[in-house]
């Protein structure tokens, strides 16, 4: 199969391509992946979905000829955030993410969500774009999808520069819990990033989303020595082993997983387990979906199985 043949789109870091298995257009091959095949001939070319509890498929375009593959002409994205609107939501989320929340939520207290990026916006995303771009505003963000967002969680990247954010709702139940707004190119997808770079951190509990991370955080509160991040899904942890490899200040530390308790998680800490040069421990979630569904309904017990892990 070919390149050309999926119908890539550029997404940035990498093209989204139309899933081989599922048919859908939500798989992906990094383009720093191409490259490496365009030097290297014996490199494969790996996608994966990215619906990953209705798919989650992966493999390589073992059939690309790596020094043929041709320079994809791509349509003009309409949609793309335009300078001055990345300018306008790096500011917004500067100028708010320091302001006291006074409300916990799903078991999370406000000081854990006041210390830890988390802003709560009562006019929303949609809102803030409407007035201040008006009809100039792209159509897609006049979208059903984007309204009733008054939570967001940016992920900040060098320079404590918001690259991508996270947008939620506070008290309505939305068909889809959490959209993503990529605010630069090559936007980093992982939240709290800086826990790589705290010296004083010794075990990083890494999680398949924001609320997961907060509620370790919440779990471990006045444990300084424990942090967590969070990524879109599990299937994206090796990315995140991967950049760590070349942090210095990551040496020494110890990881945690914390996969939810679904097919999806089980089939990841599998393929995780089979990479021998990867060192991890594991959470236990005992019979709890997830780590937020865990904190909920027995905050207690989940205090006592993210402290053992300071004994791993």
């Amino acid at each position: 199969m070919k390149l050309e043949d999926l119908n890539p789109t550029d997404g940035g870091a990498y093209f989204l391509i139309t899933c081989p298995s599922c048919g859908r257009h939500e798989a992906f091959v990094y383009k720093d992946d191409i490259e490496k095949a365009k030097k290297d001939p014996s490199h494969k070319i790996k996608w994966k979905c990215n619906r990953l509890n209705k798919c989650g498929a992966s493999g390589t375009l073992e059939d690309v000829n790596p020094k043929d593959i041709p320079e994809v002409a791509l349509k003009k994205d309409n949609n793309a955030l335009t300078q001055d609107q990345i300018l306008s939501l790096q500011s917004l989320c500067c100028l708010l993410v320091d302001t006291p929340i006074d409300f916990s939520i799903r078991g999370i207290s406000k000081e854990i969500l006041s210390a830890n990026d988390f802003i709560y916006f009562p006019k929303g995303f949609q809102g803030f774009m409407k007035a201040k771009y008006g009809d100039k505003l792209q159509k897609k963000f006049y979208s059903s999808v984007y309204g009733d967002r008054d939570i967001l969680l940016p992920i900040f990247g060098k320079g404590k520069k918001v690259e991508r954010i996270l947008l939620r709702s506070k008290d309505k139940k939305l068909d889809k819990k959490e959209i993503q707004v990529k605010v630069t190119d090559k936007a980093t997808e992982i939240w709290n990033k800086h826990a790589f770079f705290k010296k004083d951190v010794k075990y990083i509990f890494m999680c398949e989303g924001v609320y997961d991370a907060l509620s370790i955080l919440e779990a471990a509160k006045n444990h300084k020595e424990i942090d967590a991040i969070a990524l879109s899904g599990c299937a994206k942890f090796k990315k995140a082993f991967d950049e760590m490899k070349n942090i210095s200040s990551c040496k020494g530390k110890k990881i945690i997983l914390c996969l939810d308790n679904d097919e999806a998680g089980a089939r990841e800490l599998k393929v995780l387990r089979a990479n021998k040069t990867l060192k991890f421990g594991t959470l236990n979630l005992r019979n709890y979906k997830d780590v937020n569904d865990f904190l909920q309904e027995d905050p207690a017990g989940l205090k006592v199985e993210v402290l053992k892990k300071k004994i791993m």
